[in-house]
């Protein structure tokens, strides 16, 4: 069969977290008749639910094995790709053998900052996006920030980018008051007046600046409602920050104190 869209399938055996779990919710609601997804290897546990992975490329066990799935991705995935397919690559690298494809590039922290990668991992990054981007035949970015910045940096043209904001998942609704106390007491969190934070502990997540705004300025004007009246005053804001070292939930405190709450989820 001839003139389909190949999906990049990478990262089918990689650990799901963000933009694996981007690609994952997209591929998991593509019917199969629309869409092939060729993978290197037998898909992680993660990806079991996927029924749309069609291709299991037995070459790719090789490079997985020696931890070279970018050498897979460059020589052996271009192999299922016909010039009539249209290919196309989710979480931010693909072959620079194929023009006809589209890439998604979700930011370009490595280009920014690579002091903040492994050493090989910037230098590769640094080489590869430039060079794709300017090949494929169309880039899909998560932002208009990243879209700016990424024409800037590797002098692509804006028209040839699309910004696509991600979605939301149907689990994420507004919970009744009740739910939320309940949830707002088991975190220790003592009043309804705070801020989450939700992101892995990396130099690109920028926390550092996160918690020095909130030192700065812990407090807010907001809407105080008591026997009935309400009134503008300012209020305390707490700072509620989820980092991934296990799931371990920071519950952070004004006047620079804090009080660690361990959650196994």
């Amino acid at each position: 069969m001839r003139n389909q869209v190949i999906l990049n399938g990478r990262f089918t055996t990689q650990r799901l977290t963000g933009v694996q779990r981007y690609a994952f919710e997209i591929t998991r609601r593509l019917p199969s008749s629309a869409i092939r997804v060729v993978s290197p290897r037998p898909v992680a546990a993660e990806y079991k639910s996927l029924e749309n992975v069609t291709i299991v490329d037995q070459f790719g066990k090789f490079a997985h094995k020696s931890g070279l799935g970018h050498l897979w991705e460059q020589f052996a995935l271009p192999r299922w790709v016909s010039k009539e397919d249209l290919l196309w690559s989710p979480c931010g690298s693909g072959p620079l053998a194929i023009k006809n494809q589209v890439v998604t590039i979700h930011d370009i922290a490595n280009l920014e900052h690579p002091e903040w990668f492994n050493s090989w991992f910037a230098k590769w990054y640094s080489f590869l996006v430039p060079r794709l981007v300017n090949k494929v035949k169309k880039v899909i970015v998560v932002s208009a920030f990243t879209k700016t910045r990424l024409a800037e940096i590797t002098g692509i043209s804006s028209e040839k980018i699309s910004v696509i904001h991600n979605g939301i998942d149907e689990r994420f609704v507004p919970k009744s008051r009740d739910e939320i106390d309940n949830t707002r007491k088991f975190l220790g969190i003592p009043n309804p007046n705070y801020m989450l934070s939700l992101s892995s502990l990396e130099p690109r997540k920028n926390l550092h600046r996160l918690l020095e705004a909130w030192i700065k300025y812990p407090m807010m004007c907001g809407w105080s409602s008591r026997a009935g009246r309400g009134s503008l005053r300012f209020l305390r804001i707490y700072l509620l920050v989820i980092c991934r070292r296990g799931f371990t939930l920071l519950v952070m405190y004004p006047m620079n104190t804090y009080r660690p709450c361990i959650l196994e989820l």
